[in-house]
């Protein structure tokens, strides 16, 4: 403290140096006297040195003058307005809420963050909430964290204020969503925090209240110009059980001209009521001539408390008439319904199956089916149809994998797996090694058999210039050698030299390849994965 006098003379030395470390030993011994001073500085220093101002907002800090940092809210100088808030903030105090009727957007900002952030300010969330109303700035930083206020206090006026937010047509309508979103997860929110990720578990609150504010204002906003509007809408009428509003959303469901995103939340919502007609519902999305909408119908059957005969009919629908994929997705939602009908109509599939009769692209997802399903009988079944194939060549054990595999899936293993490590040997345009062939062409060069014949027996066909062949001809002469192609007419072969030599088929008494130095797929990836990868293979071309 004795040396008070010296520091505060510092702060006017030339060397920004010397003024950063006085700042900091007076923060560190509160001088009060030192405000004023620093304060100046803060409106002298502006952007110019943000290391200086830091120093000057932590000095602010350390002198613990609240009061005196409060009534910094109508100061003209931007520059200290903002560093007062932060300072505010290092102390956590509720006197930031001082701060929200700025009329600058950056004081503002900084405002919302100390209050709703981190560790946050408890005392001054309910200023934040309050000013969604009375601050027109339309500013997402700042929106987001009054929003999420509102949803941390959870009182009835909160919930008004979001749903008054939500239909108010000046609003930005990514904040408007945004409010919906907080409105509709009223009863239970998240416990990580919708701006910061922090853990944060709040209190139950009375779901009538979200239901009471989103009422004020559902038909304004089932009827807005918006198409995101309309969907947040719908989807929180949905969250917060709001049947009220059913006969409006079995509407929107039944409108062919109506948005697909609109119907597809109509259907969710609906079955989150858990509509007395959801069984009619789900029948009618299964029929649309919409594929996500069939879709959604499809995942929500195993979710709702359906009769298990009624979702084995449902399904046998999907499975007669439906795409691949829903097809696929309808097997394994079969495989988990323990129930004698679902086992008929296993049963029925894996006849066609034994008969050769199932199609191509979902004989795999049968499989899994069977194998998954709690019929010991079906079970059993498969292991005897999978024993008299056992001893069939490779191609035919794996014929499922050739068809029905997903492109995107199959990219991501190529690129991505550890366990198959592609693209550490095999170079895809620009990248990868070159260990192995090229295979940025590769289904010019080989059909879908020959692609999965590489993955499984990568012996059975050596790529030219990557196998290594050991010829005994007629004479009895030896070669040894890069096989660089064959033919049935020819082979040619590059020795340890460089050279390349042609022989014919018919002066070749003997012949041996090397097996591949490239592993088989069969035992590290599964028979899933290796459809996925031959689905992505045979699109490149």
């Amino acid at each position: 403290e004795p040396a008070s006098d010296h520091l505060l003379n510092l702060l006017q030395d030339r060397s920004p140096r010397v003024v950063y470390f006085a700042t900091e030993a007076l923060g560190k011994i509160a001088e009060a006297r030192a405000f004023e001073p620093l304060t100046q500085l803060i409106i002298d220093t502006g952007e110019s040195d943000p290391h200086l101002r830091h120093g000057l907002i932590y000095a602010l800090a350390q002198l613990n003058m609240e009061d005196s940092l409060v009534a910094l809210s109508d100061h003209p100088s931007t520059q200290l307005r903002i560093a007062a808030v932060v300072a505010l903030r290092r102390l956590r105090s509720a006197g930031v809420q001082e701060f929200l009727s700025d009329s600058d957007s950056l004081v503002l900002m900084e405002a919302a963050r100390a209050i709703n952030d981190d560790l946050s300010i408890p005392e001054a969330l309910p200023a934040l909430a309050e000013s969604l109303i009375t601050q027109s700035l339309g500013n997402e930083v700042y929106l987001r964290r009054a929003i999420n206020a509102n949803l941390r206090i959870g009182d009835m006026a909160s919930a008004r204020r979001l749903a008054q937010y939500a239909a108010d047509t000046h609003a930005l309508v990514t904040m408007r969503k945004d409010a919906l979103w907080a409105l509709g997860y009223w009863e239970f929110p998240p416990v990580l925090d919708r701006v910061d990720g922090r853990f944060r578990e709040l209190p139950g609150r009375a779901l009538d209240e979200g239901r009471q504010a989103f009422a004020e204002v559902a038909s304004q906003l089932f009827t807005s110009d918006q198409l995101d509007l309309r969907v947040a809408a719908v989807q929180a009428s949905g969250r917060l059980k709001f049947n009220a509003v059913e006969a409006q959303l079995v509407e929107f469901l039944r409108q062919q001209n109506q948005s697909i995103a609109v119907r597809r939340a109509a259907l969710n919502s609906l079955a989150q009521m858990q509509s007395n007609t959801i069984e009619d519902l789900l029948f009618t999305a299964l029929n649309d001539s919409n594929v996500e909408l069939r879709t959604d119908a499809q995942s929500l059957l195993g979710t709702l408390n359906l009769a298990p005969e009624k979702v084995v009919e449902l399904l046998a629908q999907v499975l007669q008439n439906s795409t691949t994929a829903e097809k696929q997705q309808a097997l394994n939602s079969l495989s988990k319904i323990d129930h004698p009908d679902a086992y008929a109509l296993l049963n029925q599939w894996l006849h066609d199956l034994t008969n050769g009769k199932a199609p191509a692209p979902i004989q795999l997802d049968l499989i899994m089916a069977l194998e998954k399903s709690p019929s010991k009988r079906l079970r059993e079944q498969l292991v005897v149809f999978e024993r008299n194939r056992s001893e069939l060549p490779v191609l035919d054990w794996y014929q499922e994998t050739l068809f029905g595999g997903d492109q995107n899936k199959g990219r991501r293993i190529f690129l991505q797996d550890n366990s198959a490590q592609c693209i550490r040997c095999h170079k895809l345009g620009e990248y990868g090694g070159e260990v192995g062939p090229d295979l940025t062409l590769i289904a010019k060069e080989l059909d879908r058999e020959g692609l999965l014949l590489a993955m499984v027996d990568p012996s059975a066909r050596l790529a030219p210039g990557y196998g290594t062949v050991s010829l005994t001809l007629a004479d009895g002469t030896k070669t040894v050698g890069v096989l660089e192609g064959e033919t049935d007419e020819a082979m040619v072969v590059r020795t340890a030299d460089g050279v390349k030599t042609k022989f014919l088929q018919v002066d070749i008494q003997d012949k041996s390849y090397v097996p591949s130095s490239m592993p088989s797929m069969e035992g590290i990836l599964n028979k899933q994965e290796i459809r996925d990868l031959v689905a992505f293979l045979v699109t490149l071309e």
